[in-house]
């Protein structure tokens, strides 16, 4: 039995490292999961970057429901590894949700129904399958903890990539304290060839400007996007050693905000007109350009 998730990507307002709170949006890009269970109980990952994650997030969906299947994992994603843009949240998500679409799909569940000893108290329907939200968030956090993708548990990450649109988070507490729409507009995002994992952080230097962050944080409560993203990525940047080139090239062809994404070495740039003056602006930097939109729309199973 099969099922197919798809999630989207997100890119950073507020970076929760240096507080525990943090702010996200999600951007257009996506990965697609796919998770077809068998009897094999054995569970392989078939994915371009992070087996362990993906084989962990199959392994809590059958452990929740005391299931002893095996299973397949595969995905396909137009989202950069390690380079900030939330890949392994949004990863996490599809997988999870994914796996508990084939679940449901092979036990029959529907709302209050047992799978396994465990009762499904709230899902969403999607064509046919059930996902319970919640649940999705919570097993896709605690599996990112597990394979050491994260620092703050990403909730923020998380659930602007599951939800879309904006969301603003206290991750220590575990919390969604205010979710509203993106406006509509052009994200424009450069790529280095350079990677920057997680859990190479240097964690004690962001926590250094923790009060300036919490201002940004309190710009993103207040719904000042835009102010808070900006100043969010000088900081980090700063704190990360980045340089402020690309930041200064968008500013001045027009973007409306830009900023480091998540720990870089990405840089996202919004644009309320055309993309292309940050397009050719960025052109003289050395690495690729993606050009998406900001995304409104929630994570969906398939089929």
């Amino acid at each position: 039995m099969k099922g197919v998730a798809r999630c989207y990507g997100a890119g950073t307002i507020v970076n929760a490292i240096g507080t525990g709170k943090g702010a996200a949006f999600g951007i257009g890009l996506s990965t697609t999961a796919t998770v077809e269970l068998n009897d094999s109980g054995e569970i392989k990952a078939k994915v371009p970057d992070d087996p362990k994650l993906a084989e962990t997030c199959v392994k809590m969906v059958l452990d929740r429901f005391r299931l002893g299947h095996g299973a397949e994992i595969s995905t396909e994603s137009n989202i950069p590894v390690a380079k900030g843009l939330k890949s392994s949240s949004v990863a996490a998500n599809a997988i999870i949700m994914a796996a508990l679409s084939a679940v449901a799909k092979k036990h029959g569940s529907v709302k209050g129904v047992k799978i396994g000893g465990q009762t499904v108290k709230q899902h969403m329907e999607i064509r046919g399958s059930v996902v319970d939200e919640k649940m999705t968030l919570d097993m896709a956090i605690s599996a990112a903890r597990e394979a050491n993708v994260t620092i703050t548990g990403a909730l923020d990450d998380a659930a602007a990539s599951f939800y879309g649109g904006c969301v603003v988070t206290d991750n220590t507490e575990g919390r969604i304290i205010k979710k509203t729409q993106m406006e509509n507009e052009g994200v424009v995002v450069f790529v280095p060839k350079s990677v920057s994992y997680t859990k190479d952080v240097d964690v004690e230097i962001t926590k250094r400007f923790g009060k300036e962050i919490e201002v940004i944080w309190g710009l993103a409560q207040q719904g000042h996007i835009h102010r808070a993203m900006l100043l969010n990525g000088l900081i980090y940047g700063c704190a990360f050693g980045y340089p402020t080139e690309p930041v200064r090239l968008a500013m001045k062809a027009g973007a409306s905000a830009c900023g480091l994404s998540g720990t870089g070495p990405a840089v996202i740039a919004l644009v309320r007109g055309p993309t292309k003056p940050i397009e050719d602006a960025w052109s003289v930097l050395e690495g690729k350009l993606l050009v998406t939109k900001t995304n409104n729309e929630k994570a969906k199973v398939l089929g």
